[in-house]
């Protein structure tokens, strides 16, 4: 059993009340029996935090003092600390990092995993986002107790988890949930407009933060049920206050990110692709297959695409020049009211955000990976009338999406041997089964399309019924804009308030890789046409698959895919954009070859391993499994979904009130970056070093 305390204020500092600056930067002292690490805000000289771990006990003990200490009264306890321990081995520095990823025990003793490394990799309504290039474990325990070979051989399976490689982080944007939830809220029970209730509404997403067993045991403030946080994330609208976690909790989510500027006739346009994968189902390619119990399915990833316009850098800009932009009409063009206008923070019109989602069939199957054969038979384990396991998955996609939900299933229809056939068969009965029982106006869409199929066909253009099928999807769907459309030439119906996504495309095959990766592309590139035309970028909302646009958007989702596909088989992606373009060159043939055979290997010789130590990490035990199964509520088999879910997550008002509390409570973030008073070097302003066309152009 761990421990974690917040006492009252010792240092003599005032402390602050819901303190709005994020902690960045991170000092690691020593004590013979306690650790402290003091942490700072860089452009405020009162937001210095400060945190003690326990050295001589067996548990876990971190407290956190409630103090916000200024440079001067940090000062003066360093050096009464410093006093208190001079004749028991002293106050030593040593280290400065960058972030707490996490606390680890094994058998016995246990270590800390701080964050040692990082690079800027993008920006979002100038909130950076950052990759974790290295970390280090350090024991707490002063003297830690001889390493047993079991102990030793725990800590090497878990270090098999490389925190350097697709790990990402914030300090002030929360990562896990998307530019929609963190700007409008989830969905909530409360209607209410006052300020509690619209802090309610917003809560990291733990289902990809990938630390969050490693944080729990420290902050407690997680709820036992892993589905929000109620501490506080410290720097973000999530955070920043003496009640919650005071900007301690950093979420590591796994997957991808990319960021790339795009200049379109002198217009310049970023492209943010982010890749959250889910930690409920991970593991290595043939043993994690389908869904399990809770309807958690496998290699689960939320994609979201954020196209901006960035004339103005923050989520907010200063009072609009037109009625239309929200400003109300005053009759007096007096300075006082000129000055108040000023002073308010009015939504960005010029931020949008399209989000999909990828999964495995969410039902119970597997393959036996142990088989010397190159594709292993797909086994359906249990045959489930009445599809519980879909039926959770579903009722999460409607509780976090709304409706409606689209199911485009690319798996094969017709082969020699039936392998993947099975899983059409069954999953169109799952889905016909389910929508007997919903409303028709919130019906799962279903939408079966052999991919691979149609590739064969010399009289078929795969592409182009992939993008019909886009165009479809994204007009259920639509996407998320925080703003009126900028554009109003008549080509799409004029609107003069923003718009919200209701609903998402759910894309399957059978390893959720290749055709997946094709099929989300297309997906994408429709909604980016959508978007760069309300931003009033292009004349129409398409895009050509022959301009600089589409081929900078191409490349990501090559990244992309290549990125998620390494993280589950083991190898890059074998069919491309080329493959089902069908302009392949001779060379592909054999980069195709080589990358089955590494996925082959991969899952032949290194996935047990890799599953091993990706439990390990993640915390996942029996015992975890059987609590999360007591604590899932079944409901019955026809009344399978919270009728709840089916009502809008938000509604246009709401969203627009709550947008702009959130703008209200942003911190300024721009001293972080930009001081006036501090000699720097040029180079360093560039805190991101963005992609651009040119990179994919030459």
């Amino acid at each position: 059993m761990t421990v974690s305390a917040a006492p009252p204020a010792v240092g003599g500092g005032k402390g602050k009340e819901n303190e709005p600056l994020p902690l960045t930067r991170f000092v690691l002292y020593e004590t013979k029996t306690r650790f402290y690490i003091f942490a700072s805000n860089q452009s405020s000289l009162h937001s210095n935090r400060v945190l003690k771990i326990d050295r001589t006990s067996d548990e876990l003990v971190v407290i956190e003092d409630s103090v916000v200490y200024s440079n001067k009264q940090l000062a003066e306890l360093k050096k009464m600390i410093e006093l208190g321990n001079k004749s028991a081995g002293g106050f030593v520095e040593v280290m400065t990092f960058y972030g707490i990823a996490g606390f680890v025990r094994f058998t016995q003793g246990w270590y800390m995993i701080l964050i040692t490394k990082r690079e800027a990799l993008a920006i979002i309504g100038g909130h950076y986002v950052y990759h974790c290039d290295e970390t280090v474990m350090k024991p707490i325990a002063k003297i830690p107790p001889e390493r047993t070979a079991e102990e030793i051989r725990q800590l090497s399976t878990f270090q098999k988890i490389d925190l350097g490689k697709h790990f990402y982080f914030s300090y002030t944007y929360d990562l896990t949930s998307t530019l929609q939830s963190n700007l409008t809220g989830v969905r909530t029970s409360s209607s209410s407009s006052t300020n509690e209730d619209y802090r309610s509404s917003f809560r990291i997403n733990t289902r990809y933060m990938w630390n969050y067993r490693l944080l729990k045991d420290a902050f407690p403030e997680i709820d036992e049920e892993g589905r929000s946080w109620k501490g506080n994330l410290g720097g973000s609208l999530k955070g920043g206050g003496a009640g919650g976690t005071g900007g301690w909790v950093l979420p590591l989510v796994h997957g991808f990110v990319d960021q790339a500027k795009l200049d379109i006739l002198g217009r310049a346009v970023y492209i943010t692709l982010i890749g959250r994968r889910s930690r409920l189902f991970a593991g290595a390619r043939y043993l994690k297959r389908g869904a399990n119990d809770m309807g958690h399915v496998a290699n689960e990833v939320e994609t979201e695409q954020i196209v901006s316009e960035p004339l103005t850098t923050p989520f907010h800009t200063s009072a609009p020049r037109s009625p239309h932009d929200g400003a109300a009409s005053h009759p007096d063009d007096d300075p006082e009211h000129q000055l108040h206008q000023q002073r308010l923070k009015f939504p960005n019109p010029r931020f949008t955000s399209y989000v999909q989602y990828r999964g495995s069939i969410p039902l119970l199957w597997s393959q036996d990976a142990s088989a010397s054969n190159f594709k292993p038979p797909i086994e359906i384990n249990n045959v489930d009338p009445y599809f519980s396991a879909a039926a959770q998955h579903f009722d999460y996609l409607l509780e976090k999406y709304g409706g409606p939900v689209i199911v485009l299933n690319l798996v094969k229809s017709v082969e020699s041997t039936p392998r993947e056939s099975k899983l059409l068969h069954e999953y169109s009965q799952c889905v016909a089964y389910l929508n007997q029982f919903l409303p028709k106006d919130h019906q799962i869409i279903y939408i079966p399309f052999d991919m691979s199929k149609a590739n064969k066909a010399k009289h078929q253009d795969t592409m182009k019924i992939m993008d019909e099928i886009a165009e479809e999807a994204t007009a259920e769907t639509g996407f998320f804009h925080t703003g009126r459309m900028i554009r109003d030439d008549g080509s799409v119906p004029y609107r003069d308030r923003l718009s919200l996504q209701h609903g998402v495309a759910r894309t399957n095959c059978v390893d959720c890789l290749d055709r997946t990766n094709i099929a989300q592309f297309s997906l994408g590139k429709k909604a980016l046409g959508n978007q760069l035309y309300a931003l009033g970028i292009i004349p129409e909302p398409d895009i050509s698959y022959y301009s600089d646009a589409n081929f900078l958007f191409t490349e990501m989702y090559h990244d992309h895919g290549d990125t998620l596909a390494l993280q589950y088989s083991g190898g890059a992606l074998v069919n491309r954009l080329d493959t089902y373009q069908k302009n392949l060159q001779w060379s592909s043939h054999s980069r195709d070859m080589i990358e089955n055979i590494k996925r082959y290997y991969a899952n032949s010789m290194l996935d047990a391993e890799k599953q091993v130590a990706t439990d390990l990490f993640l915390g996942v035990t029996k015992e975890s499994r059987s609590l999360e199964l007591s604590r899932m509520t079944r409901r019955s088999y026809d009344d399978w979904f919270d009728p709840a879910h089916l009502e809008e997550i938000v509604d246009l008002d709401t969203a627009e009130k709550r947008m702009k509390w959130v703008i209200s409570q942003a911190c300024d973030f721009w001293e972080d970056y930009y001081r006036p008073r501090l000699c720097t070097h040029f180079e360093r302003h560039y805190a991101a070093k963005v992609n651009s066309s040119l990179k994919f152009l030459r």
